[in-house]
């Protein structure tokens, strides 16, 4: 097996994380040890890492693992933070390997096309999962999850009801069922940016399905944007044709929804009134909305109290011990911005938004300007980040999500090579 194949396949298992795993021990943790090592064997004494990179996009990720390291000096438990930095740590050699890895357009779509293998088999996978057919072994609502180190979570306290829910909602690869959704609708614009037609057919219809299936509130919110960002990325004759006809298919199916009452007139109801919940101070009940506001309000005093510099990684579980816990259960977060203020404190969380807004414009750039097969790239990363800011809403956490540092890496990996042709292209023109 070549050592190339072996980094595409670590990325590739990173994207699926717990799918083969026993307990904390992922099958990717593995294969990234194996591929670093023989990174390191082969590599000449002579060159230097990251040597020749055209954009210092990948000094952030560095610079992160460097911020919470350095949190635990003020953190409230630094055994905390210490296995937050092991989350971070996985995260950004994830990230930076791929930036190092994708040099070209050939190794960028041949990771792309590895990693792709694996999206597929969790669609299909969350597809016979909806239907009944079967649940992947390592899942919270399989029987089989004990025998690999992890707590079957169907607790025989659950009405009849919410058993036949859990029994048939798609978890896939991610464990939750809010994670998947995630994962899926990350991966969507890949699809429908690919200039294979049954590809983006099949890819979009299908990730749409599992995402509505799914009944995740926030999900169904990211995909509505999702479209209706997808849209300023067509050209603009079939850009205006298609703003025309949403308009007046919106129209109509609200129209009927709203008479007949039906399933759409029901979610759509959900989820304004999730927002509405969101920012209304009558939220004292406890349901999921309710214990969101509770976590957020939890966690304002604390940033307060570090003067911005944040309470250090992790540790805003510790917030929510401290503070009370509205359904007496419930630790994380639940808002990744949240936590990376909360957490990282205000000038991280400002820098982390600066980022990635910055590779959405750049990527954005890529995508309307250049002309080579890069561009589908550009404009998948670009729409891909967009959608990861709002899904992202609905985890618990991110900061062990790895198809966000997966995406990361191919973002920076993009703007580098797009970078690099045009510097040889002036180079070429100049001479």
């Amino acid at each position: 097996m070549k050592k190339d194949h072996v980094f595409l396949g670590a990325i590739a298992t990173s994207y699926g994380g717990t799918f083969i795993s026993y307990g904390p021990i992922y099958l990717c943790h593995i294969l990234i040890l194996v591929s670093f090592a023989l990174w390191i064997f082969s590599r000449k004494p002579n060159i230097a890492f990251f040597k020749n990179k055209n954009t210092t996009l990948y000094l952030f990720p560095i610079l992160l693992a460097i911020w919470y390291s350095l949190s635990m000096l003020w953190a409230i438990e630094p055994a905390t933070s210490v296995k937050y930095l092991f989350y971070i740590g996985t995260g950004v050699t994830i990230t930076l390997s791929i930036v190092e890895y994708a040099t070209c357009q050939k190794k960028l779509s041949k990771l792309i096309g590895f990693t792709g293998i694996i999206v597929a088999l969790e669609m299909i996978v969350s597809l016979l999962e909806l239907l009944g057919v079967c649940r992947w072994p390592i899942s919270p609502y399989s029987p089989l999850v004990s025998n690999f180190g992890r707590t079957y979570k169907l607790d025989s306290a659950y009405s009849s009801e919410i058993v036949e829910h859990l029994h048939t909602i798609p978890t896939g690869f991610h464990w939750n069922p809010n994670n998947t959704a995630v994962a899926i609708l990350m991966c969507i614009p890949f699809f429908l940016f690919n200039k294979n037609w049954i590809l983006k057919v099949v890819g979009f219809g299908l990730g749409a399905f599992l995402v509505v299936s799914g009944n995740s509130r926030m999900a169904l919110i990211t995909l509505a944007l999702l479209l209706v960002a997808g849209v300023f990325y067509l050209r603009p004759r079939v850009r205006n044709f298609t703003l025309a006809a949403g308009f007046v298919i919106v129209g109509v199916t609200a129209a009927v929804s709203i008479v007949q009452k039906n399933i759409v007139y029901e979610k759509v109801s959900e989820a304004v009134a999730s927002v509405e919940a969101m920012i209304s101070n009558e939220h004292r009940n406890i349901s999921s909305i309710s214990v969101r506001r509770n976590l957020t309000e939890n966690s304002k005093g604390a940033l307060i109290d570090s003067w911005g510099m944040g309470v250090g990684g992790g540790n805003s579980v510790v917030i929510q011990k401290n503070k009370g816990l509205l359904d007496q259960k419930t630790l994380s977060q639940h808002n990744f911005w949240i936590e990376l203020l909360v957490e990282g404190g205000v000038v991280f969380f400002l820098g982390f938004i600066g980022w990635i807004s910055h590779m959405v414009f750049r990527l954005s750039n890529i995508y309307r300007k250049q002309t080579y097969e890069l561009k589908w790239i550009a404009g998948a990363s670009s729409l891909s980040l967009i959608v990861f800011s709002f899904g992202c809403l609905s985890m618990s956490s991110a900061i062990y999500f790895m198809p966000m540092w997966i995406l990361f890496g191919i973002s920076i990996a993009t703007i580098n090579i797009s970078k690099e042709r045009v510097i040889a292209q002036k180079a070429v023109s100049s001479a």
